[in-house]
């Protein structure tokens, strides 16, 4: 179990970091032609976030389990993801009416519940629902195999590519298959590696971010290679006939272990953040309080932003520069002012903020949960 306290600052600097990527990750989708070379081309890289959000919930809710022995209330855990699926599936169902994608709210809306497809983000929190309810089990599998982490990771690499592979290449869905392949964004089994990978990080913490510190130099030049390898695996294969969409799709054996990759590289810059001190570290700390609010809002302030006429103008790059500085700080301020209201549950995630006087009556901020904190 890891000696450091309760925060880990390199993992909430490096989650922030990701939040960030995923609003460029949608601006850059939106911005550019769907079988755009250069808008796929910053895909390629940048669709590393939704594995590594998955390694982030995997270390916080591993570790937080390590720490107290207990793996929390599953009840409220599903509360607090549970309660903004529904309210935010609801929203999005109505502004997809509203833009013309459905004749009426309600039309295919328990689908859309069952399955995340009210708006195109909303899986992961069908997938962390998943996560939470297979948590003890998770915990079990990871205590049995402490002394043997490589080989817990080799089996897990081995089914995963057999999977991503299959999903990527394959095409043989007989019954149940074609079901799975038709969901498989939402479902658990498909990000296996990911919550491995974060949940064998969790239980060595400290010897990870040590021997990430000692070797900060070459675990970033080799970040830097895997980038450019990436880079030239895409390019190659446009050019023998395969469609740039196709290439930067997310869900394929190279696009998780980029994510690993590069989670690792950006744990080793940050790093270095910890060396220089930790100025930052209370604004890292409140990005990382309203991130989940920032994810579940951002795609209704793009749809918003790329509507208006100057900044749907080219050139894309443009445009998805503009519309990720102006939705990741629009989401920013709008989650602040919704955290100190009565709609932080239902539209954060997270009980509302409160301020408090002190014993010598100045006022200060409620202490957050921790099983509020998401992953």
């Amino acid at each position: 179990m890891s000696k450091r306290g309760g925060r880990v600052p390199e993992i909430d600097l490096v989650r922030v970091v990701t939040f960030g990527a995923v609003v460029a990750v949608h601006a850059v989708s939106a911005s550019f032609a769907a079988r755009d070379l250069g808008g796929n081309a910053a895909l390629m890289l940048l669709h590393y976030t939704r594995s590594g959000f998955f390694v982030f919930m995997a270390i916080v809710l591993v570790r937080s389990a390590e720490r107290s022995g207990r793996t929390g209330k599953l009840r409220r855990r599903l509360m607090l993801v549970g309660v903004p699926y529904l309210t935010w599936s609801v929203i999005y169902l109505v502004v997809s009416w509203a833009t013309g994608g459905r004749n009426a709210p309600w039309d295919g809306a328990w689908l859309a519940l069952l399955t995340g497809t009210a708006w195109y983000h909303l899986y992961f929190l069908l997938v962390t629902m998943q996560f939470y309810v297979a948590l003890p089990a998770f915990l079990w599998l990871l205590r049995r195999t402490r002394q043997h982490p490589w080989a817990l990771i080799g089996a897990s690499l081995a089914v995963a590519i057999v999977v991503t592979g299959w999903l990527r290449y394959g095409h043989w869905s007989p019954g149940l298959l074609g079901t799975y392949r038709q969901y498989a964004g939402q479902l658990l089994p498909t990000y296996q590696l990911l919550f491995v990978v974060g949940g064998v990080a969790a239980l060595h913490l400290d010897t990870v971010l040590d021997w990430l510190t000692k070797h900060r130099r070459a675990m970033l030049a080799g970040t830097l290679a895997a980038a450019l390898a990436m880079e030239v695996l895409y390019f190659v294969s446009v050019a023998v006939g395969t469609q740039p969409d196709a290439v930067s799709d997310p869900i394929q054996p190279v696009m998780q272990i980029w994510a690993v990759v590069l989670v690792a590289g950006l744990g080793a810059a940050a790093t270095r953040w910890i060396d220089n001190g930790t100025p930052h570290v209370r604004w890292v700390d409140r990005a990382s309080d309203l991130s989940f609010g920032v994810y579940l809002l951002h795609p209704l302030l793009l749809l918003g932003l790329l509507d208006l006429s100057w900044v749907t103008a080219p050139p894309a790059a443009v445009t998805a520069v503009l519309a990720t500085a102006l939705a990741l700080a629009g989401s920013l301020l709008v989650t602040e002012v919704v955290r100190r209201s009565p709609a932080s549950l239902p539209l954060t995630g997270r009980p509302r903020r409160r301020p408090q006087k002190s014993s010598v009556g100045s006022v200060t901020q409620q202490p957050e949960s921790a099983l509020s904190r998401k992953a």
